[in-house]
């Protein structure tokens, strides 16, 4: 049985490398799926494990037939539950829902059984992996879905109809939610759908604590990360978005969509190529839209729009230091009611329907050293500033930034636009791989061991 500070050694482990193999010998309980059916249910109210327990996969088995109901694993910080493949990577081709979890909490999906990459690979299903009916407090990680046919990737939030009664605002928070290091690609709707869609005008529980990071998301029929409902300490950074709302959808196009409800960050994602929006707001303020690169988005690059008073609403909305690539129509833009808003610092290039459209906010938005072009020529092939631009040293200062998307440390006098031209190093830990080296930002490296330790 796992203890907390294995669990903890693994954790770190994984940060740092990726993988950590697991012989089957070392699991308690090995999941087997039957040949003929529609669903297998794993019940710890009937299996008894203790918590703290691993639960695997085995890839010398067939996991063809059937989906997986996943009930009633009730760990505790100190003592998850963990879900893994074992003896090499492991494929669940049902052309069901994947993976359900109902009634459970402090567990961990991972893929990590192996030396792969991604060890658990989901393909041709209906349905990914479903967080549902209360589960809280649980962590999915390098994990590949592919080739959806129906639904959504990734889904985490227990919808307000009659039969989740106990799972309404008043009587459930879904809690410390990480979701990294996945790989969701070809996928009919969203890839990840987390949040009830609708938190401003429904009884959706809320989602404290929530992290979205690491993952590469390829190719999908509607917006590519869709995120709400999520109200306080919610950060979604360091993605990178390829190809999305490839169905062109009407209000389901975008790369990354953030639904009432949220309040948080939403940094160092890379948004390339789609039919909508690259980054499309709808949240509750009290937000930091920052690092971002969106390159040829089918409308504007980033869109902020919050009308009205909002449950919980925040005081401010922020985007500064993004660069956008080709926007169509207009290139950044603001309507937010009754809060503070603050666009600044950011390099805006594309077709603009008017000279205001290129970053347009409502009466008493602070604008302050934004560029403006339908040219690319201070830029680099990288997008990067060339180092005889008006860009480099040109931004405002005061922003509290210490980083750019490649981690590279900003100097006092910052550069506008996701990057900086400077002699600074990177920093150790996490950072996104597309512009920065394997060691990068040990300040977004702290920031995630904390969160982990706060969960388990």
């Amino acid at each position: 049985v796992m203890t907390r500070m294995s669990t903890l050694f693994i954790l770190f482990f994984i940060l740092s490398t990726g993988t950590y193999a697991l012989d089957c010998t070392e699991c308690d309980h090995i999941i087997e799926y039957p040949t003929s059916g529609t669903y297998t249910t794993i019940d710890n109210d009937e299996l008894n494990l203790g918590k703290g327990s691993v639960i695997c996969w085995d890839s010398t088995l067939d996991y063809s037939q059937t989906g997986l109901f996943i009930d009633n694993f009730v760990g505790d910080k100190n003592n998850i539950f963990t879900f893994s493949n074992c003896g090499g990577q492991v494929h669940l081709t049902t052309p069901q829902h994947g993976i359900t979890t109902r009634k459970s909490s402090f567990f961990r999906i991972t893929g990590t059984g192996s030396d792969d990459d991604y060890g658990l690979v989901l393909d041709g299903n209906s349905f990914g992996i479903a967080l549902v009916s209360g589960t809280t407090n649980v962590e999915v990680d390098h994990v590949e879905i592919k080739n959806n046919v129906g639904h959504a990737a990734i889904s985490a939030k227990t919808d307000p109809t009659s039969d989740n009664g106990d799972y309404v605002a008043s009587k459930f928070t879904m809690k410390n939610v990480l979701l990294h290091n996945n790989y969701l690609h070809d996928i009919a709707t969203e890839a990840y759908y987390v949040g009830y869609f609708n938190h401003q005008e429904s009884e959706a529980h809320d989602i404290v604590g929530l992290r979205i990071y690491n993952n590469i998301i390829e190719s999908t029929g509607w917006d590519a990360l869709q995120v709400g409902a999520a109200i306080e300490d919610s950060e979604v950074f360091n993605n990178h978005i390829k190809n999305y709302g490839q169905d062109n959808e009407l209000y389901q196009n975008s790369g990354i969509f953030i639904n009432s409800g949220f309040k948080g960050k939403i940094y160092n994602n890379i948004v390339d190529s789609g039919s909508g929006t690259g980054i499309q707001y709808h949240g509750n303020g009290d937000t930091d839209i920052f690092n971002n690169l969106v390159i040829n988005p089918g409308g504007r690059g980033i869109s902020c729009d919050v009308r009205g008073n909002r449950k919980q609403g925040g005081s401010y909305v922020n985007a500064f230091h993004n660069t956008i690539i080709n926007a169509k129509g207009r290139g950044m833009n603001m309507i937010v009611d009754n809060m503070d808003t603050d666009m600044s610092n950011n390099f805006v290039s594309g077709e603009f329907e008017a000279d205001w459209a290129c970053v347009s906010g409502q009466t008493g938005t602070v604008k302050n050293t934004n560029i403006c072009t339908g040219s690319l020529n201070e830029l680099d092939g990288d997008y990067k500033p060339k180092a005889d631009s008006s860009l480099v040293d040109g931004g405002t200062a005061g922003y509290d930034l210490d980083y750019d998307l490649a981690c590279l440390k900003r100097d006092t006098t910052p550069d506008i636009g996701c990057f900086e031209v400077s002699d600074n190093k990177h920093e150790e830990g996490i950072c996104s791989s597309e512009y920065a080296s394997s060691s990068s930002c040990g300040a977004i490296f702290a920031s995630i061991i904390t969160f982990i330790i706060t969960i388990f």
